[in-house]
């Protein structure tokens, strides 16, 4: 048995012992492993990187160049001089045009100096240093230092020019300053808070009278006081009941209003979740890792919501039936706060305000109101832990231990370990707790410990353990990942590294609250813990969820009363457990701080903007609502208008939720985020109902006639679509959205000069929209203005670098470009032409199923008299996919394959094809297609290569 000294100094040291064990291991993991990418500091470089806006997409693995120059004056040849460099991840270096002998393979450690002497290479005078660096899982970035004479002659700053993957030139930053969003960008124009709570401020003013009438005329009527230095007596807001009834009510409200005016497939990965259901239901299997992205998690929440959808008769393309999966995971949502506070009254007995505080903060927390409606498994997940926390805190308070008890417990934690494998995170804290009492007790028989820990591990074990064996026997790895390799899934997103300063800025959430997740890492939780920071998982601010997102800024103001009473009630229960040691804080206090080790450890190994989503702590609730009600109390103990204060703001803080969370039924962006869903679905004759009433809601609303312009032309309408696109321009001059999207319809009715000047007119209004430049590139193009094209075009790669249909548009142009200057000049039409072939590399890298890609790179390939650009072996590859994509129905992409084949000397196949595609061109009546199909198969038919 532990005496109570040794207990004390066994907290003490799992503690400090824990917290700096932790600590060190990240550091280390940090600064050395270059699987981690974590940019370390080292003067008296500086590591930079082109200076984009974060992007929300995921990028595929492909090699993307960045080159970095600096030209600098030399006024004496010194002598020595080396030169250091980091790159993120490869490089190849060039001074004055020599080759520096860097070392760059995957054996080399990136985080690692190489130093090169250099002496030589450096003259009198102008000098330039060139650095190309290619990272396949990350933004290229480069550290470099150049020392004479034993001092540093160049470092790289921000002085430093730098394209990334053929974009304009421009100044570097520095990888350790964010870079907010242009204007126009997808990130850019979101609510602040301050004017949010200037344009609200009556309805917060409105909340705080409610507030304060419910707290002060519930302890008038009630007739309650204060009873000092009494752990029995004690002031109570309201009844548990009346609290309880109204919190479930509020819920209810909630799903009856919210279900059915939410797009179907939003929500944190809600369309491939819904993926997971759909699989289940109509394959009557289970899925591996690799078969889609969210199939690497484990099936319970999805095999429960295909039985309940295929009992219902429905299924995940139903409207209806995702609102089915929103109502299940609201009543997960509701069992999960009553389960908080009857968890809550075992850890505080007869402390009946505590017990409500924190019944309030789970109910009202925004992570767990935005989240439960989402189709996810998070609510699932979150549920089964804070029963397996329940059913631990019942069986420490056993003083005979109940093996049915243990049971119920294993069986809880196997369930939730079949429905996120984040639950492994409860395992030490549960089991931890069990053997501390046991332990407590001075229990050493075999017996007792197989009857209370064997059978929770043994139950555990058989309700979830089949799945980790199937994952590791499948892919030699039992707790597969999206981040892993064996998932299938080679991918990345912004920012893609990190740094040392980014885990210590804080406060863009309390201006800025949407997506400051770019700005640090508190941000990134602050706004997701206390808001929907990242609008519901989208790809930006454009298309989100239709939340009261005034309100929810607002929120993160009034937030900062419940994150003080949280941190504070944490430091009080720690220091608590280290002077009365207990199972039951072990349980609470282990969880949390495995919980906050994972984070950070997350954060490290998969360093992209969406890895930091509080809600992933969502399983923690029951801690955190602990710790809310232990600081709220040592605030109410101060005094009775201390109290008073504390219990008013809770209650404006919780009104405004409600609010912020309410969506509006008679809203035009309500009926826009509708009718956008539905033409996701390719449901037009709905969504341009949706879009017709958000115009009648709204007739001045621009968005809402752009949007019911582009649904009217999938409905074959090009004259009233023409029209309301007119119209939207008219209602909102300065929206580059109304100008691009009527560019789009004044193109395909053949009014190009128009469609161009509207694209031109939109990128001058967002700047920064990659979809704007990309629609100006795509004009100019058909306008024949091929310069101008490729221009917008570099100017969109230096937005969206990894977007491929600027790789194509560039690539093809500067490919056409060099046929037109080869007479006059060989030189650059050749140096035009490797370029233009490297854009289209990339093309079909980052999209590896787009057939125009891949027929343009073919035709490339197969054709160039230099023997050094020809490759007909690669050209037969990607023309055969281009023509399996298609079908074998597009002429210019089976002239291609016939063209490729020829070169290949595979001339009887080559005959072929040319014989398919004049076929076609005769069945389409197309002269010039047929003219030209002819001369092909003359020409293989006779064995010759064709040459134009």
């Amino acid at each position: 048995m532990f005496t109570p000294v040794q207990q004390r100094r066994l907290a003490l040291l799992l503690v400090l012992g824990g917290a700096l064990v932790a600590l060190t291991w990240l550091i280390r993991m940090a600064t050395r492993d270059q699987r981690v990418h974590f940019l370390s500091h080292h003067t008296p470089g500086e590591w930079i990187v082109y200076p984009r806006p974060p992007e929300t997409v995921g990028n595929v693995a492909v090699d993307l160049p960045a080159e970095f120059r600096r030209a600098f004056t030399v006024e004496k040849i010194p002598a020595n001089a080396s030169l250091s460099v980091r790159a993120f991840k490869q490089c190849a270096v060039t001074l004055n045009g020599a080759t520096v002998a860097i070392r760059s393979d995957a054996k080399q450690n990136w985080k690692q100096p190489q130093t090169v002497d250099v002496t030589k290479l450096l003259r009198t005078g102008q000098n330039q240093v060139i650095v190309t660096v290619t990272n396949r899982l990350g933004p290229p970035a480069l550290w470099l230092a150049l020392t004479t004479d034993g001092t540093t002659a160049l470092a790289s700053d921000e002085q430093w020019e730098v394209s990334l993957a053929g974009a304009v030139w421009r100044p570097a930053r520095l990888a350790s300053r964010p870079l907010a969003p242009g204007r126009g960008h997808l990130l850019w124009g979101g609510e602040e808070t301050w004017a949010s709570v200037r344009v609200r401020w009556r309805e917060l003013l409105l909340f705080t009278v409610l507030a304060a009438a419910l707290v002060i005329g519930s302890r008038h009527w009630l007739g309650t006081r204060a009873a000092e230095n009494s752990d029995d007596a004690e002031r109570a807001s309201f009844p548990a009941p009346v609290v309880i009834f109204a919190c479930v009510a509020v819920w209810v409200m909630l799903a009856a209003n919210n279900v059915g005016l939410l797009p179907r497939a939003i929500g944190y990965d809600g369309g491939t979740h819904l993926d997971y259901v759909k699989y289940i239901a109509e394959r009557h299997a289970l899925p591996l890792a690799n078969e889609g992205p969210s199939m690497y998690n484990p099936p319970l929440y999805y095999l429960v919501s295909a039985l309940l959808l295929g009992g219902l008769s429905l299924s995940t393309a139903d409207y209806g039936g995702v609102a089915v999966l929103r109502a299940l995971t609201m009543a997960l949502g509701i069992a999960h706060f009553l389960l908080v506070f009857a968890s809550l009254r075992l850890l505080f007995p007869r402390r009946t305000s505590l017990h409500l505080v924190g019944l309030v903060l789970a109910a009202f927390v925004p992570m767990h109101l935005y989240l439960s409606h989402y189709p996810t498994n998070e609510t699932t997940l979150a549920l089964l832990v804070t029963a397996t926390l329940y059913l631990c805190l019942r069986a420490l308070r056993d003083e005979q231990p109940s093996t049915a008890r243990h049971a119920w417990l294993g069986l809880c934690l196997g369930a939730a370990l079949l429905t996120k494998m984040t639950a492994v995170l409860a395992v030490p804290a549960v089991f931890g707790a069990l053997a501390w009492r046991l332990a407590e007790k001075g229990e050493r028989h075999p017996r007792v410990w197989l009857r209370t820990v064997g059978v929770a591990a043994l139950a555990c074990v058989a309700v979830a353990g089949w799945h980790y064996v199937r994952a590791w026997i499948h892919f030699g790895n039992p707790l597969i990942g999206a981040s892993d390799a064996e998932s299938g899934y080679v991918w990345w997103q912004d920012e893609g590294y990190r740094t040392a300063g980014y885990f210590f800025r804080f406060g863009e959430s309390l201006a800025r609250p949407l997506f400051s997740v770019f700005h640090g890492f508190g941000d990134g939780i602050y706004s997701t813990l206390w808001g929907d920071g990242m609008c519901g998982g989208t790809a930006g601010l454009d298309y989100r969820t239709p939340w009261n997102y005034g309100f929810m800024a607002a929120g993160h103001w009034l937030s900062l009363w419940p994150t003080v009473a949280i941190l504070a009630g944490a430091v009080l229960l720690l220091w608590k457990f280290l002077r009365e040691p207990s199972a039951e804080w072990f349980l609470l206090i282990g969880l949390t701080g495995g919980f906050a080790f994972a984070f950070v450890y997350m954060a490290l190994k998969v360093p992209c903007y969406s890895q930091l989503k509080a809600f992933y702590g969502l399983l923690a609730l029951l801690p955190l609502c602990a710790f809310g009600a232990a600081g709220w109390d040592w605030f109410a103990r101060r005094g009775k208008w201390f109290g008073t204060v504390a219990a008013v703001l809770l209650g404006v803080w919780a009104l405004n939720n409600v609010a912020a969370y309410w969506v509006r039924a008679r809203s035009a962006t309500t009926q826009i985020m509708l009718g956008r869903s539905y033409s996701g679905d390719g449901r037009n004759t709905e969504a341009a109902q949706r879009f017709a009433a958000a115009v009648q809601m709204e007739p001045a609303n621009a968005d809402a006639h752009s949007f019911l312009a582009a649904a009217l032309v999938q409905l074959g309408q090009p004259a009233e679509a023409l029209r309301h696109a007119d119209q939207s321009v008219k209602d909102n001059s300065s929206n580059a959205m109304s100008h691009l999207n009527l560019a789009v319809i004044l193109s395909q009715q053949g009014q190009m000069d128009r469609a161009v000047a509207h694209a031109q007119r939109a990128v001058e209004l967002a700047p920064g929209n990659a979809d704007a430049h990309r629609a100006l590139a795509t004009r100019l193009t058909l306008a024949g203005r091929h310069t101008e094209a490729m221009a917008s075009c570099r100017e969109g790669l230096g937005i969206a670098p990894s977007n491929p249909e600027f790789h194509l548009t560039l690539g093809s142009t500067l490919a056409q470009q060099a046929g037109a200057v080869a007479s006059t000049n060989s030189t650059a039409a050749e140096a035009m032409l490797v370029e233009g072939m490297h854009h289209l590399r990339l093309a079909v890298q980052i999209r590896a199923d787009w057939p125009e890609a891949l027929n343009n790179l073919a035709w490339l390939l197969a054709t160039q008299p230099n023997p050094k650009l020809r490759d007909g072996a690669e050209a037969v590859r990607l023309a055969e996919r281009a023509c399996q994509l298609t079908g074998y129905q597009r002429i210019p992409m089976l002239n291609t394959l016939a063209m490729a084949y020829a070169v290949a000397g595979r001339f009887a196949e080559a005959a072929g094809q040319a014989r398919k595609s004049l076929a076609l061109a005769e069945a389409a009546g197309e002269p010039k297609l047929i003219e030209r199909s002819r001369r092909l198969l003359e020409s293989f038919e006779a064995g010759r290569v064709f040459r134009e």
